[in-house]
């Protein structure tokens, strides 16, 4: 009996006892919400350890067809696209089109020992240097790896590899070797199988 009535007045009879436990907890509901409120940057960023922050380029923001074959980077972290408009640049920023000879394509890029970009095209190679105003131009390597008259015609430049000693490319009919100091020049024929 004593304990049914005191049972049946918790229920029935709130009391001082009662009304100060739901404002505490609504305190503490408050308290939770503002805490999570506060933590939910930390959570997200916690999210993103190890995962690689992207961001998508479209053609609208480059300028250019959306066919890309070759990457480099410059010492400055600077990207170079190989596409077939040229070569694109991004320093971060904004992109420039550095147009080819002939507005041939960009086939292939390297980074050199000598921390030029150098690049394979067609019918031409050389290596991406700035001017006096800053601008980066595209200036052919033949004439300096001692290709005259006829042997100017080397076709698609498929590939350039940048080595310790200096730069290959590696042409339909030839591979030419070009050191970074210029004094080293070989040319090896290829047959069509390779």
């Amino acid at each position: 009996g004593d304990l049914w009535r005191q049972a049946h007045y918790r229920v029935t009879g709130p009391s001082h006892t009662v009304r100060m436990p739901i404002a505490r907890a609504l305190r503490l509901l408050l308290a939770a919400c503002l805490a999570l409120c506060l933590l939910a940057p930390v959570v997200q960023a916690e999210t993103l350890r190890g995962a690689p922050l992207m961001r998508r380029f479209q053609p609208e923001d480059y300028n250019a067809t959306p066919q890309h074959l070759a990457l480099a980077t410059d010492a400055a972290g600077r990207l170079y696209v190989g596409n077939v408009e040229g070569v694109l640049r991004y320093d971060g920023e904004a992109w420039d089109l550095l147009v080819l000879p002939g507005k041939a394509i960009g086939r292939d890029l390297a980074t050199g020992k000598d921390g030029q970009i150098y690049v394979a095209s067609y019918d031409t190679f050389g290596w991406l240097i700035a001017g006096e105003d800053g601008q980066v131009r595209y200036e052919e390597l033949m004439t300096a790896a001692g290709l005259k008259g006829r042997a100017r015609a080397v076709g698609m430049v498929w590939q350039v590899y940048a080595t310790g000693q200096g730069v290959y490319f590696r042409a339909e009919n030839a591979l030419h070797f070009l050191s970074y100091d210029r004094r080293r020049i070989e040319h090896w024929p290829l047959q069509d199988n390779v």
